[in-house]
Formats: C-alpha cells, sequence, structure tokens
C-alpha cells in the first residue's frame, strides 16, 4: 500500500487544477492506482475514488514523520493543535499548520512531545 502526501503544486497540465482544492497539505493519502500515461502519471486517491491527481503534486509519504513547532496553547488529547509554525521534513518552515488530532501528550522542561492520529510526531513549545 503506497501512501503520499500532497506537496501543495497543482500543476495544471489537462485542466484539473481546481481538483487540488480537495487536497490537505501533511495529510497522507492512499494511492489506489497509478495510470501511466506515457507523458505524465496520474494517482487515484482512497477517499477521492474516481478523480486523477498529476503525480508530480505528490511525495512518498515518509513511515516516520517528526515535526518541531511553536504553538499558543499546551496541547490537549482529542484536539488538533494550532501551530504558528512548524519545520517540516524538508527542514523548511510552514505555518501557520493544524496537525491532526493529539493521540498522546508528554510533557518535559516545558517542551511538549505529542503523537497524531496520522503518525506523525510533534515536538512543540509553548509561546
Amino acid at each position: 500500500m503506497k501512501k503520499v502526501c500532497w506537496n501543495g503544486r497543482n500543476d495544471d497540465f489537462w485542466g484539473n487544477s481546481a481538483e487540488a482544492e480537495l487536497l490537505t497539505k501533511g495529510i497522507e493519502y492512499e494511492v489506489l492506482s497509478e495510470t501511466d500515461y506515457g507523458f505524465h502519471t496520474t494517482l487515484e486517491l482512497k477517499g477521492l475514488e474516481g478523480l486523477e491527481f498529476n503525480s508530480v503534486w505528490f511525495e512518498e509519504a515518509p513511515s516516520s514523520r517528526t515535526y518541531l513547532g511553536i504553538v499558543p496553547q499546551k496541547p490537549v488529547v482529542g484536539l488538533k493543535m494550532h501551530c504558528v509554525f512548524r519545520i517540516n521534513e524538508l527542514g523548511r518552515l510552514d505555518g501557520p499548520w493544524t496537525t491532526s488530532t493529539v493521540v498522546s501528550v508528554k510533557e518535559g522542561d516545558g517542551v511538549y512531545t505529542i503523537k497524531t492520529v496520522s503518525g506523525s510526531t510533534y515536538i512543540l513549545q509553548v509561546r
């Protein structure tokens, strides 16, 4: 089972860039099928069946992702965290950013390590 994450691109090669509005950056999508047209490849994604997305819009999802970030309040299990910014897997700043739902929180010296339902780990500082 291949998983991908939308990288924010919406190159319009055949008139469907509007479908990028259906995607959320940072969310993992399961690939149901890939179609190679010779000059480009499209992906069909679970939950968005029947639509084709340009494969260059996606990066293969890392098996485990850890991010650093700043949040305005303490993390709470069962809620999403709204980060002022985060450092993504490419070492670049993203922001603002909202995590998926928090499933665990560990605190130590004012730093919080959270795990989310998407399998991501965030190391957060409250400011």
